[in-house]
């Protein structure tokens, strides 16, 4: 097991250059469960993969038995976590691959990349790294970890990279972690903005990651991102501030309906309006807003029109005040 930090991908918050440091927790560069095919239920933890063929990854199916096959596939790998470790920051690092994925940890989607048929769009150019919900694992038991693969063409599968569980070093100790699965759609839609719109058949994206990279290649326009989430009462005495990123190009942010901050300019009429798709959103939550104990919604508004779309860099979550004030050379967007 690899134990030292090293950085990977980069982030532009306002003004300075932020690599991300990633510490390996568990090597995943190792024989994985393998088998061509598609069906939900390789996803479960308590499915039978024994028959399955065994194969080393990373590195292209082709050249590991599977020669010219195009299609559907799975990968499955367990693992036991000792009884101490530390569960929080954990992501789920699967280098790239060829061409659209879905991962999941012991039945549970915690992200994917580029979008499957009928609709298929590849995303074989971007490193998977996914947030893994401490929830959702088990300490001192066996986890399973499934990937759901489609090749179009060429090379498929989990064809490179450094593979494994790492810990996020450099990460802001926020209140709420909300990076990971929004809901998502295209188009504005003022109505989407109240707290009780229904959004269960809406997409799934996984924030920050540009959204052309996850099925919407090429959109540009508006587009509504949604994000539930319960606040307990003993917060009540905390100033909380969301954090959302760099967002392309532009945005609205509404908590439980009401308006909290905004970045850049909207078109209006034949202006194409202003981007501030650098700006690193930082929106103060009016505590009177705030549904202790309940659930509550973060809405972004958000209109894109050059080469970054949606909320695709940088730390998202809800900090204490306190804590943001150390953070970053911050600057609180109004």
């Amino acid at each position: 097991m690899r134990l030292f930090i090293y950085s990977i991908f980069i982030l532009f918050c306002i003004g300075f250059i932020h690599a991300i440091e990633l510490k390996y927790i568990v090597d995943l560069n190792c024989s994985w469960r393998f088998e061509i095919g598609d069906n939900p239920e390789f996803a479960e933890p308590d499915f039978d993969d024994s028959k399955w063929q065994e194969i080393l990854v990373p590195g292209a199916w082709e050249n590991k038995g599977f020669p010219g096959y195009d299609g559907y596939a799975w990968y499955r790998v367990q693992i036991k976590l000792s009884e101490t470790l530390n569960l929080d920051n954990l992501y789920l690092q699967l280098g790239w691959i060829d061409d659209v994925d879905q991962a999941f940890i012991n039945g549970n989607l915690i992200g994917g990349t580029g979008k499957f048929p009928p609709d298929y769009e590849t995303a074989y150019d971007v490193m998977r790294l996914y947030r893994i919900d401490k929830k959702i694992l088990w300490a001192g038991k066996v986890n399973t970890i499934a990937i759901r693969v489609y090749d179009g063409h060429l090379g498929g599968g989990i064809v490179g990279g450094d593979i494994g569980i790492f810990r996020r070093m450099d990460i802001i100790d926020m209140e709420f972690d909300l990076s990971g699965q929004w809901k998502f759609s295209t188009g504005d839609c003022p109505g989407c903005l109240s707290i009780t719109y229904d959004d269960h058949d809406w997409d799934i994206l996984t924030v920050p990651m540009d959204w052309d990279k996850q099925g919407f290649d090429s959109y540009k326009g508006y587009a509504i991102y949604r994000k539930h989430l319960s606040i307990p009462a003993a917060m009540s005495e905390k100033q909380l501030i969301l954090l959302l990123g760099c967002i392309g190009d532009m945005d609205e942010t509404f908590f439980n309906g009401q308006r909290i901050g905004g970045t850049g300019s909207f078109p209006i009429d034949n202006h194409s309006g202003e981007s501030a798709f650098s700006a690193e959103r930082a929106y103060p939550i009016p505590s009177p807003l705030i549904r202790y104990g309940a659930e509550n919604v973060i809405v972004v508004r958000v209109f894109s029109n050059g080469d970054r779309s949606g909320i695709y860099r940088g730390f998202v979550g809800i900090v204490d005040q306190a804590k943001y004030k150390s953070y970053c050379r911050p600057r609180i967007q109004k």
